[in-house]
Parts: structure tokens; sequence; C-alpha cells
């Protein structure tokens, strides 16, 4: 298990600028959305994203009771599959709860009969890693706008054009965490949620503080009545507006960089799941080609390290919607301590069926395996 500690900065910067018209032209660039991770090949996983927990510490004696930061748990969670979705997964999927319980019966369950219930659903949604996001925010916003000598030459020299630079940075403290269990060692019985047994990684993310404008602040003709006689740095600093704002900064800052974390900067450990499985699949030798009948060629090799005594793959299954087809490995490559396999097959492609599910079995007792979820070429969305 790893864990990693980002913090996010929406924006910094703009505060200061404003003054010349360099000044304006940084500040309207800071207003551009960093948009989406950098998106590489997919991970040839399908996630099971769980519903987001969230703790909210009791409220203190120091903040605005009517100006408080809410976050919408839905909201994260369908930010974060979608997010994931297109930046780094083959699929991304968010999970229910029972349909026959209300909310508020489904919280009041013991912890490992609600894990039970996501494990059981992520094994019908045929996935092959579990997120489980954990959200912890306070309430209290801190808030900073322009100083006099920034907000007053922007009111006097820039006129409205000043109501599109982020002139208020407002602060909050939200700590997001996030952990990937495989699914396999938890089907298998071999392992448990609360345990670490099938934990990849976990991964922590802080939202430190954005910044808004007076475009995304300003509520009724009487906010810009107000900038005729004052910088409109100065004014509507605690609305709705800017609530919602920060709420969907937050949401959006949290996926994005959760995502990058998970799709990009700590891909090598999902892949290699050190400490439940011994083997994986070699992403550089993947192939899934469409052969001119329309069935598809699969070429893949698997590595297994043998430093843990597990000397040998032992078979492996491809899924095609409701055909299959299964078989042993045949003698590997040695490289020095790993053993090197190879899958070649060419395979029908049903209708309708867009990826394929590669299950790997290796040796040993009990034998440890791994799923994966392929998109197919040319067979629609992820």
């Amino acid at each position: 298990m790893s864990s990693m500690n980002a913090r996010i900065c929406a924006r910094p910067g703009s505060i200061g600028c404003g003054i010349t018209a360099m000044g304006l032209l940084l500040g309207l660039a800071s207003c551009a959305s960093t948009g989406e991770p950098e998106a590489g090949p997919p991970l040839p996983f399908h996630l099971a994203v769980v519903p987001v927990e969230i703790t909210v510490p009791a409220a203190t004696t120091e903040g605005d009771p009517g100006f408080e930061l809410r976050i919408d748990g839905q909201a994260l969670a369908e930010r974060m599959r979608d997010t994931l979705s297109r930046s780094g997964f083959a699929r991304a999927t968010l999970l229910e709860p029972p349909s026959d319980t209300d909310p508020e019966s489904f919280a009041r369950w013991d912890l490992p009969r609600r894990q039970e219930w996501w494990v059981r659903a992520a094994e019908k949604a045929k996935a092959d890693l579990l997120l489980v996001p954990r959200l912890r925010y306070e309430p209290e916003i801190r808030q900073e706008g322009q100083p006099w000598y920034v907000a007053v030459p922007s009111f006097l020299f820039l006129g409205p054009i000043a109501f599109f630079i982020e002139d208020r940075r407002y602060e909050a403290d939200v700590t997001l965490t996030l952990a990937v269990h495989g699914l396999s060692p938890i089907e298998d019985r071999q392992a448990t949620i609360l345990g670490e047994g099938a934990l990849l990684l976990t991964a922590e993310t802080e939202f430190v503080e954005t910044h808004l404008s007076f475009l995304q602040r300003a509520e009724g003709i009487g906010s810009y009545a107000q900038t005729l006689i004052m910088p409109s740095g100065w004014i509507a600093p605690r609305t709705t507006a800017a609530l919602d704002r920060m709420a969907d900064d937050v949401v959006d800052l949290l996926c994005r960089n959760g995502a990058r974390e998970l799709g990009t900067n700590r891909r090598e450990e999902i892949v290699r799941a050190q400490g439940t499985a011994n083997h994986f699949l070699d992403l550089g030798t993947l192939r899934i080609d469409r052969s001119s009948g329309g069935d598809i060629d699969l070429a893949a090799d698997v590595l297994l390290s043998t430093d843990r005594g597990v000397d040998r793959m032992r078979d492996w299954r491809v899924d095609l919607g409701a055909e299959s087809r299964e078989g042993r490995f045949a003698e590997p490559e040695v490289e020095g301590t790993w053993l090197r396999y190879a899958i070649r097959q060419t395979l029908p492609v049903p209708p309708g069926v867009d990826a394929v599910r590669l299950t790997l079995r290796e040796g040993g007792a009990p034998p440890r395996r791994r799923t994966y979820t392929l998109p197919i070429p040319g067979a629609g969305g992820r």
C-alpha cells in the first residue's frame, strides 16, 4: 500500500492582477480551466465507484453560518465516475444502494454489511476494481479580496473589464481520500475491504483555494449598481452564486486531480498490483486488432514474478458477452526472476459487444486471479 498527497490550488495569483494591460491578460488567462487530465491509453480495467462517504466536523463558532461550504456527495460521485471514464480507465460505473432500502436505513447498516453490498454490486457490474472515496471538509470558508492599491486602479482604469478578473480568493479545508481495491481477492474470499489484502493504493487530495470574478459572484441588479461607486472586487463577496461556484470548483478540481493521480501518476501501481497478485498484464505488448472477417486478434504477454514461490501461471479465460473461451498457458520465456507467458487468440465478436473481459489465474494455493476489461477498437464508446 502506498499513499499520495496533492494540494490543489485553483487559478493562483489572480488577486494581484489588474493594474496593467499585462496584468489583465494574465488574469484572463488564469480564468481558463485546466481541462481534463491528459488522456493516455486507458488502463484496461472497469472501475466500480462507491458513493462518496462524507464527514463534516461539528460547526465551529468562527465561520459565517449563512456562508458555509456545502458539497453534494451525489454530484461529486457522478463527476468522479465521468472523469475517470474519460481520463484513465476503460470504464467506470457508479454503484447504487439497494433500491428497496431508503438511504437513512442503508446508512444504519453496519460497515461490513454495507461493504458486502458494494462488493456484490461491483461483481454484478462485472467490474475489475473497486474505488472507495471518502470526503472530509470543514464548512468554514475563508476569503480575501484585492488590497486597495490594486482594487482602486483596476476600478479607475479598467472599468467593466475588471468584472472578468478573479479578484477574490476563497479557501476551505477539503480532503478527498481514494482507496482502490482489487475485486478478485475479495470475491474469492482471500481478502476484505476492511483489510489490506486487496488494497492496491490510497491517494489523498486536498483542495486549497479558488478565485472568483465579480461575474461569478454577482446576484441581481444591485450588485452591478454598486460597481458605479466602488471596485467590483469588493462587491458581492458572500452570495449564493459564490457558494455554488465555489462548491462546483471544489468538486471539479478534486475529481480532475484524483483522476490524474489514479490514471496517470499512479497507473503503474494499479497495473502491477503488488501484494494482491504475483502477475500482471504487460500493457506494452497488448494489441487488439480487427481482422478482415470482423473477428479480433488478441495478443498480450503476462509477466509472473517467482520471488514469492509461485512458479507458473495456471490458465486464462476470455469473455465476450455470453461467449467465452479458456485455455492453459504454454511454456514461458524466462527473464531472470520473471516468467513471460504469451496469449495469442483470434476471437469472434458477438453483436453489441464492445469489450473483452480477460481473466488470468496463477498457480499456487490458493490461486490468485486478476480480471481486465479491454475495449474493442471501433466497437462503440468505452
